[in-house]
């Protein structure tokens, strides 16, 4: 049931929409009552791909409610689907004309439903807008069904009859299970009557544990290795999901920071990765693209790489460009659409070529228009989009050193568009930098010598390439960032104690505590631009490597304070550098890594363990305290030179450390961000269609 555009949002009917309109979409979307929310997106827009699933669930839905009932009208109907199997183009037609006349005339419950069915039906009959022509029952049987019975039946009465099958089998599961796992009963969706909402009343489970009816079940999970993607559909229909154990959770479950090409060379194949993901059981990823381009003869990995340097002896000049994204959405079609994959991953396909630094209005609005209209309704979010990106600003790339009204407007037209589509957009902005004159030149000199050139990496793209020798191994740059922690304990931040640092609370976002963070006032002006958008902040918050000095304390309270003031972002804990800067020196600690420098001297370990023991506290501290604003991402870029299934493995052990501690997140952090609901929660409505698992 996955599709690749995620799910359709509270879009505006057309460009017309008043503000009334919009006003009440947003009322609704806040009073949280899906169900109005997935009929208004069905009329809407009924050829997004997040159409099928949700008038599929709207029909399910109505046919379990007749089932509990007793009526005979949803066995039969199930009977003769069976038949109808095999049969020919005739048989199948002669059903789907039946199988339409008993959905809309005996299970639809209302005319705002029977009104939703058939805005769908136009949308996948392509007749929608044909002149002349009115989709009505009747005009449906007489004149579109004679030749389109087949294909309706095969892409959608099967598709909802085989998910009322497989959802009907597990639901009888559950009803026969022991008393413990089940739970409460499963509040049907609020009927609507002359606009008001009616909610049923609750009902109670009888002394021996036996349901009353239908409307209420939990299925309970004792190991969470089996958890699929079917789990997360059963919490939307008949079946709400817990696990039982939350130590059978071996890790993130969503991965809202993925690149699955990168910046010139060819991609380990789609199909592969979608096989690593499967067996690292990450349901959902967001595909995002680099749409920071190179000239294609580069044919390099990454624009810090030697081989960049090769034509004229200078570094290429990066530009956003669409070519990637085009190159996502082709694989996307060629191994995922209406492929079996669907069944097990669900894809979120992401724009990346927004210029954020251009003054000019048309350039974005003219790729944008380009892509839709080559791959339309496919892309549901954006990102990652640059704000400001140190590593880029040798290639020609200054980025955006200040947002004015000029560069807002010129963003207006895109970021309404994502707003159209409740896509939430990714944006790097780096926090900060250390200043100059806070480094000396002999301590600025044995930094760039422990980091090297993997100190311009992001995307976890830090391969021999980097150092440029091409047959290097691909953790080279890797081993040489774990050793630069014993370089950046010779700063004064990290010797520390807690009673020399000033008050961290002191941080306010129109004076940062300190003066490192010289860009998270071009953060915030951005968001405080788009309040109507969703937006999601990388690499937790901005760190990068170029700050080496900010103390994680001033962080944190930055980021508090942030978030208070910016409800509409969430920030992303993507890049494994993170945690090679900040945490493995606490996984050693406690015996979850191997001992990345084995010839420092005791002291030195004490120092670091001591040290990453008290970041991660301070951040697990924060993400318990926003429990609904983190999100899990790798970060990873997986090009075939230097990406392995061990090297993304490692990538998600690694970004999700912090989360998996025993002693770490709350249990409603831990269902957000491991378990996946924060990030149902922000990608274009896929709360719509999907729940998360949550502890038992």
């Amino acid at each position: 049931m996955g599709s690749g555009h995620g799910c359709c949002s509270v879009l505006a009917m057309g460009a017309a929409a008043s503000v009334e309109d919009n006003e009440i979409r947003r009322y609704v979307k806040r009073r949280g009552d899906e169900r109005v929310l997935a009929l208004d997106l069905l009329k809407a827009h009924p050829q997004a791909p997040c159409s099928r699933p949700l008038v599929a669930r709207l029909i399910i839905g109505r046919m379990f409610k007749l089932l509990e009932e007793d009526d005979e009208k949803v066995g039969a109907l199930c009977e003769e689907f069976k038949a109808s199997h095999g049969q020919d183009d005739k048989s199948q037609h002669d059903f789907a004309k039946k199988w339409f006349n008993t959905v809309y005339q005996d299970i639809l419950g209302s005319q705002l439903e029977r009104d939703a069915l058939m805005a769908f039906l136009e949308g996948f009959f392509l007749v929608k807008g044909e002149r002349g022509f009115e989709l009505t029952p009747d005009t449906l049987q007489e004149d579109v069904m004679p030749y389109q019975g087949s294909r309706f039946f095969a892409y959608f009465v099967c598709f909802v009859m085989d998910e009322f099958t497989r959802l009907r089998k597990l639901w009888e599961e559950a009803t026969v299970a022991s008393p413990e796992t089940i739970v409460s009963l499963y509040t049907s969706p609020p009927a609507v009557r002359n606009g008001v909402i009616e909610s049923d009343a609750d009902q109670e489970i009888q002394p021996n544990g036996e349901p009353l009816s239908l409307k209420k079940r939990t299925l309970v999970i004792a190991d969470a290795a089996t958890i699929t993607l079917d789990h997360f559909k059963l919490g939307k229909y008949a079946v709400d999901v817990r696990v039982e154990n939350r130590a059978t959770v071996k890790g993130y479950l969503t991965d809202c920071h993925y690149h699955p090409r990168g910046f010139g060379t060819d991609p380990v194949p789609l199909a592969t990765q979608f096989e690593w993901m499967k067996a690292k059981q990450v349901l959902f990823t967001t595909l995002l693209g680099i749409g920071q381009r190179l000239p294609e003869a580069a044919r390099v990995r990454y624009y810090k790489a030697d081989a960049a340097t090769r034509l004229k002896d200078r570094k290429f000049a990066v530009r956003p460009s669409p070519i990637n994204d085009m190159s996502n959405a082709q694989d996307y079609y060629r191994d995922y659409h209406n492929k079996h994959i669907q069944q097990d991953i669900h894809l979120v396909m992401s724009y990346s070529f927004f210029d954020l630094k251009s003054d000019h209005p048309g350039q974005n609005v003219f790729n944008l228009r380009q892509v839709d209209q080559d791959f339309p309704d496919l892309f549901s979010a954006a990102g990652e989009l640059n704000i400001q990106k140190q590593a880029l600003h040798n290639n020609d790339r200054g980025n955006l050193e200040d947002l004015n009204e000029e560069k807002v407007t010129a963003l207006r037209n895109v970021f309404a568009h994502l707003e159209a589509r409740d896509a939430p957009a990714l944006i790097h902005c780096d926090i900060g930098c250390d200043e100059k004159n806070e480094i000396t030149k002999k301590e600025s000199v044995r930094i760039k010598k422990s980091i090297g050139a993997a100190g311009a990496f992001c995307c976890s793209d830090c391969g021999g390439e980097a150092q440029g020798d091409v047959t290097a191994p691909a953790t080279g740059a890797l081993r040489s960032l774990a050793k630069a922690r014993s370089v950046l304990l010779k700063t004064d931040m990290l010797k520390r104690k807690t009673s020399d640092t000033s008050n961290p609370d002191t941080a306010t976002l129109s004076t940062p505590a300190v003066s490192r963070f010289k860009y998270a006032g071009i953060m915030d002006s951005f968001c405080s631009s788009f309040t109507a958008n969703k937006i999601i902040w990388a690499h937790l918050g901005g760190l990068s490597l170029e700050l080496i000095k900010q103390d994680v304390r001033q962080h944190t309270a930055f980021l508090r304070q942030f978030l208070r003031k910016h409800p509409h972002v969430w920030v992303d804990v993507s890049w494994d550098v993170i945690y090679k800067c900040y945490f493995d020196d606490y996984a050693d600690m406690i015996g979850e890594s191997e001992d990345s420098d084995e010839d420092a001297p005791p002291e030195v370990k004490q120092l670091r363990q001591e040290f990453a023991k008290n970041v991660v506290e301070t951040y697990v501290a924060l993400f318990n305290e926003f429990p609904h604003r983190f999100l899990s991402g790798t970060d990873l870029v997986c090009t075939q030179e230097n990406v392995t299934f061990d090297v993304y493995a490692q990538a998600l052990k690694d970004t999700g450390f912090i989360f998996m501690l025993k002693e770490g997140l709350s249990e409603e952090a831990f269902n957000g961000i491991v378990l996946g609901q924060n990030y149902l929660n922000v990608h274009a409505d896929l709360d719509l269609v999907y729940q998360a698992p949550k502890l038992f």
